[in-house]
């Protein structure tokens, strides 16, 4: 009898597939920078939970890579504090201490005042266009209703701008890995409309002092807005509750 053989899926089919999958990527970073930008976004979103494993192989499969990209990847998310490598078994999403988070969140509001400070003296003028527009999105999730996580993602996402066109290339990749572990504590945010109308106020405080090229009251109001959040997150951190 003559053995059975399996259909074999076209070379060309295969990278194609391939192909259709790192066409997800962006193909302006290096692999390895773009799926741990990925896999970040991800752990902030709450895909993936404290605990769980990030295994090099399935990952590779997803994205239609070698694993090397992969292993870079995960090394890049381990330095940056998400995650712990474990050799022959992967990476393991950690959880963050609450004396952890308190560290996180003192380095934030330094961070921020830093960068609100440069940026109202050096952003150039034709970023404070898009900057001002992001008041009327304050304005939108200051709206009763409007769930926790649109309000922390513009938050953050206005900090990130501000960050970009306010200080040098190496001071916004510090501001940003840090900023990356607070949003991630936000899960544990309890928010309400009187912090979102808060909220609002201070971040036109900070957007005005940047337009104005008023660097002390920027570097107020950015730390503002990060005292803020922690003092509605901090207190529901699982182990600082018990304290």
């Amino acid at each position: 009898m003559m053995p059975t053989m399996k259909p074999s899926v076209p070379k060309r089919r295969v990278e194609a597939s391939q192909t259709d999958k790192r066409a997800q990527l962006d193909s302006d970073l290096p692999l390895d920078v773009e799926i741990a930008n990925r896999l970040i976004r991800e752990i902030i979103e709450l895909k993936l939970t404290p605990g769980s494993w990030l295994r090099e192989q399935e990952i590779a499969a997803r994205f239609g890579v070698s694993r090397s990209p992969v292993r870079e990847a995960l090394r890049h998310i381990a330095k940056q504090g998400f995650v712990e490598m474990h050799p022959w078994r992967g990476a393991q999403l950690m959880e963050l201490s609450g004396e952890t988070t308190v560290h996180v969140f003192d380095m934030l509001e330094a961070l921020y005042g830093v960068v609100a400070k440069h940026a109202a003296q050096a952003m150039p003028a034709d970023k404070l266009i898009k900057l001002r527009s992001y008041l009327k999105l304050v304005d939108q999730v200051a709206k009763a209703g409007v769930s926790m996580e649109e309000r922390v993602r513009l938050s953050f996402e206005i900090g990130r701008y501000i960050g970009k066109w306010g200080t040098t290339a190496k001071t916004y990749e510090v501001f940003t890995h840090v900023g990356n572990l607070a949003m991630w504590q936000h899960r544990f945010m309890k928010t309400e409309d009187v912090f979102a109308r808060r909220s609002k106020e201070v971040h036109y405080v900070m957007v005005s002092a940047i337009e104005t090229r008023d660097p002390v009251r920027a570097e107020w109001a950015a730390r503002a807005i990060v005292d803020l959040s922690r003092d509605r997150i901090l207190p529901h951190i699982p182990d600082l509750a018990k304290t």
